[in-house]
C-alpha cells in the first residue's frame, strides 16, 4: 500500500518535472515587455528587478537576452573597459545557457545570434576586430538558418538589416570579414528592410514594442550612410515628442536635428531629455551638448558642459577630442597661453582609437593655430548656420591672406555653403574641384571629402558615370582624418548607383 501512495505521489509530480524541463521556452510575456522598455529608456536597474521577479516564477529564456541587453548597452554608452572586461565571460555563460531552451522557438537560434552580434559591436569599442569577426559570422549563420525556419518571425529582419548595412561598408582593411562569412553586404537593401520594418512593426501588437528600438538603428545606420534630409525629416516627425520621455529616442532625435541642420532645435530637444532616477548616467550627452553650443560660437555654456563631462565620464572616448575643443575656445577668447595648457592635456590623456580623437591628438602635437574666421567658419557651418558662415567666410577678401595649406579648406566651405544655400552647382563643383587642386599632399579631409561631394552632385544628377568617377577618386586616396567615414560613405554611393 505504501509502495503504490509513492508511486501516485511521483505519478502526480512527474507531469510538473517533465512540463518544467520539457517547456523552459522563450515567453514575451508582459513582464518580459516591461523589462525591454525599460532597458530601452536605459532604466537598468528597473529592468533587472522585473527580470529577477520573472526568474522567481519561471524559467524563461528571455531573462537571459535582456540580461545581456543591459550589458551590451552599459558598454557602448560607458565605454568603460574594466566593465567590458569583468562582462566578457557571461557570454559564453549565456549561450550555453540558451541552447538549454526550447529548439522550436523562433528565439531559439535569434537570441543566440543576438547575443554573438552584440559582443561584436562592443569589441569593436575596443579594437578586438578578429574576435569580433568571428561573432558576426556566427550571428549572420544563426539568423539565416532562423530566417529559414520562422520566416515572419520580424526580428530576424532587424538583425540581418543591420548585417547587410555593416557588411557593406566594411573597410578595405577588413574585407577578409565578409570573405570569412560568405556574406555580400548590400547598404540600401538594408536600410530598405529596416524602413519597412519600422512599418510593420507599428501596428504589430506581438512587435510593436520594438519601435524604440528600429528607429535608433534607422536613423544612425541612414545617417552614417546616407545624405538624405527628408529621410532625416520622416524620422523626426515618428520620434514625435516621445524624445522628452525616452533618453535613446532624445539622443537620436539631436542629432538627426543637427543634420538637418537645426542646431537650435538640437540644443532644444538636448535640454528637454528626461530626467530619470533609475536611469544610468548618458554622459556622453554632455559632450554633444557642449558640441551644439560650440556650434552656436556659445563658448560659456559649451565650456560649462565640456567640463561636466570631462568631470564625470569615465571612458575611453572623447576625452582628447574635449580637451582640444576647450583649446579652440581659449584661442577664440584671445587666451592662448589656455590653448596651450589644453593641448598638453590632449596629448596626455584618452585614447587615439575614434576619428576626433586621432585628428585633436595630431592637432595638438602640431600646436595648430587655425585660421581664426575658418574656425568660426566651420563651427558655424556645422551648426547649420549657413547665412552667418557664409558672412565670416566673406571677411577673407585675399587669398594672399591666409596659408597655403588652408586654402583646400576654404574652397571646401566656399562648396559646402554654396551647395547648402543651393547656389549655382557650376560654382559649386568649381569650389569642390579647387579644394582638391589645393590640398598639397596634406592628411586633412577636405580634398577627399570635395570629391566625394562632387560625386553627391553628379548622382543627385542621376549621372552615375561621372557620380562614380569621383566616388573611386575619393576611395583612391588613403592616409587622411576621417577617412574610413569618407571611405564608408563613397562606398555606400557606388552601391547606390549599382557600381
Amino acid at each position: 500500500m505504501s509502495s503504490f501512495l509513492s508511486m501516485r505521489k511521483i505519478s502526480i509530480f512527474l507531469p510538473f518535472l517533465f512540463s518544467n524541463f520539457l517547456f523552459a521556452s522563450f515567453d514575451m510575456n508582459e513582464r518580459m515587455k516591461k523589462s525591454y522598455l525599460h532597458i530601452m529608456n536605459l532604466e537598468f536597474a528597473q529592468a533587472q528587478h522585473i527580470i529577477n521577479k520573472e526568474k522567481e516564477f519561471k524559467n524563461n529564456g528571455i531573462t537571459v537576452l535582456h540580461e545581456n541587453y543591459i550589458d551590451f548597452l552599459t558598454i557602448i554608452i560607458n565605454e568603460e573597459k574594466s566593465y567590458f572586461l569583468d562582462k566578457e565571460k557571461l557570454k559564453l555563460t549565456r549561450i550555453n545557457q540558451l541552447k538549454s531552451y526550447d529548439p522550436n522557438s523562433p528565439f531559439y537560434l535569434f537570441a543566440q545570434a543576438e547575443i554573438h552580434l552584440q559582443w561584436a559591436i562592443a569589441r569593436l569599442k575596443f579594437e578586438q576586430y578578429i574576435t569580433a569577426g568571428y561573432e558576426i559570422n556566427k550571428a549572420y549563420s544563426l539568423l539565416k538558418k532562423n530566417q529559414e525556419l520562422f520566416p515572419e518571425f520580424k526580428l530576424n529582419k532587424k538583425s540581418l538589416a543591420v548585417l547587410k548595412i555593416l557588411i557593406g561598408t566594411i573597410p578595405s582593411d577588413f574585407a577578409w570579414i565578409p570573405k570569412l562569412i560568405g556574406m555580400h553586404g548590400n547598404v540600401q537593401e538594408g536600410l530598405r528592410d529596416l524602413r519597412d520594418l519600422s512599418s510593420l512593426v507599428k501596428n504589430d501588437i506581438q512587435f510593436n514594442i520594438y519601435d524604440i528600438e528600429i528607429i535608433f538603428l534607422s536613423a544612425f545606420l541612414e545617417m552614417s550612410m546616407q545624405n538624405n534630409s527628408s529621410t532625416y525629416i520622416d524620422i523626426l516627425n515618428q520620434i514625435g515628442d516621445r524624445y522628452k520621455t525616452n533618453i535613446l529616442l532624445n539622443f537620436t532625435a539631436s542629432r538627426l536635428a543637427s543634420k538637418i541642420g537645426k542646431n537650435d532645435l538640437a540644443i532644444k530637444i538636448l535640454l528637454d531629455q528626461p530626467v530619470l532616477k533609475e536611469s544610468i548616467p548618458f554622459y556622453y550627452m554632455d559632450y554633444v551638448l557642449a558640441m551644439k553650443f560650440l556650434y552656436k560660437l556659445n563658448y560659456k555654456n559649451a565650456k560649462f558642459y565640456f567640463k561636466k563631462f570631462l568631470a564625470n565620464y569615465k571612458g575611453l572616448n572623447y576625452i582628447k577630442s574635449t580637451y582640444h575643443k576647450l583649446a579652440l575656445i581659449s584661442y577664440l577668447e584671445k587666451e592662448e597661453y589656455k590653448m596651450r595648457q589644453y593641448y598638453d592635456k590632449v596629448i596626455k590623456f584618452g585614447v587615439r582609437v575614434i576619428d576626433e580623437d586621432k585628428k585633436s591628438d595630431k592637432e595638438a602635437k602640431k600646436n595648430s593655430m587655425p585660421n581664426k574666421i575658418l574656425l568660426k567658419v566651420r563651427l558655424l557651418y556645422d551648426g547649420g548656420y549657413y547665412d552667418l558662415a557664409e558672412e565670416q567666410l566673406n571677411l577673407i577678401s585675399d587669398l594672399n591672406s591666409i596659408k597655403a595649406t588652408d586654402l583646400s579648406e576654404y574652397y571646401y566651405r566656399k562648396g559646402q555653403i554654396s551647395s547648402l544655400l543651393n547656389q549655382s552647382k557650376i560654382n559649386t563643383l568649381k569650389f569642390f574641384r579647387k579644394s582638391f587642386v589645393n590640398i598639397n599632399s596634406s592628411t586633412n579631409h577636405f580634398g577627399p571629402n570635395s570629391l566625394l561631394n562632387i560625386a553627391l552632385i553628379y548622382e543627385d544628377q542621376n549621372q552615375k558615370d561621372s557620380s562614380q568617377v569621383y566616388y573611386k577618386k575619393c576611395l583612391n586616396l588613403s592616409g587622411f582624418d576621417y577617412q574610413r567615414g569618407i571611405h564608408r560613405k563613397a562606398k555606400a554611393g557606388l552601391n547606390r548607383i549599382g557600381y
